[in-house]
């Protein structure tokens, strides 16, 4: 795989995804642990004696519902922005042909197209009932997603620039691949 061409297209494609893919696997998580918070909740005491149920609870999953929202929030951020640098760095240090700055540009705009697909289908979650909430609690996430063709863009046309930068940084030191 030393002769990879297109970096930054085949990358903002694998981003668009995985960013969707991160945001709905943490809003089903803390969807699915509040679900078991609240039902360990509404359990009643059978025996006397026996510990409290709820209050175990609120003790045990509580503290972690409480502690889990803030932290899926600023983990799912600074994941999508390792990504961003990630491809950036990529496409600054990958050694290419000038002429691949057009194929770039075309699997930009298909990018783009899947990021507006893409962010469409997280805003029909984000109005759907069961994990509006929970998909909501991811702030920073949700901002990005629903951006995400802005996002796409941007990071598309800086990757290019900075490709190009690199090629003439090295156009007098060594041979394109």
């Amino acid at each position: 795989m030393n002769n990879k061409k297109g970096q930054i297209g085949v990358a903002l494609i694998t981003f668009t995804i995985l960013i969707f893919v991160l945001l709905l696997f943490f809003g089903t998580w803390n969807f699915f642990n509040a679900e078991i918070l609240s039902t360990l909740i509404a359990t009643p005491n059978s025996t006397t004696g026996a510990p409290n149920v709820s209050q175990v609870a609120l003790d045990t999953f509580g503290q972690v519902n409480d502690a889990m929202i803030p932290g899926m929030r600023t983990v799912s951020f600074f994941l999508i922005i390792g990504m961003v640098i990630a491809m950036l760095l990529v496409e600054f240090f990958s050694r290419k042909h000038p002429a691949w700055f057009i194929f770039d540009f075309f699997i930009v705009i298909l990018a783009f197209i899947l990021a507006v697909m893409m962010s469409n289908r997280y805003e029909a979650l984000l109005v759907g009932q069961p994990f509006s909430s929970s998909l909501l609690s991811l702030t920073q996430g949700t901002s990005i997603m629903l951006h995400l063709p802005r996002w796409v863009t941007v990071i598309g046309l800086l990757g290019m620039t900075l490709s190009l930068i690199g090629i003439i940084r090295r156009r007098g030191t060594e041979e394109f691949a």
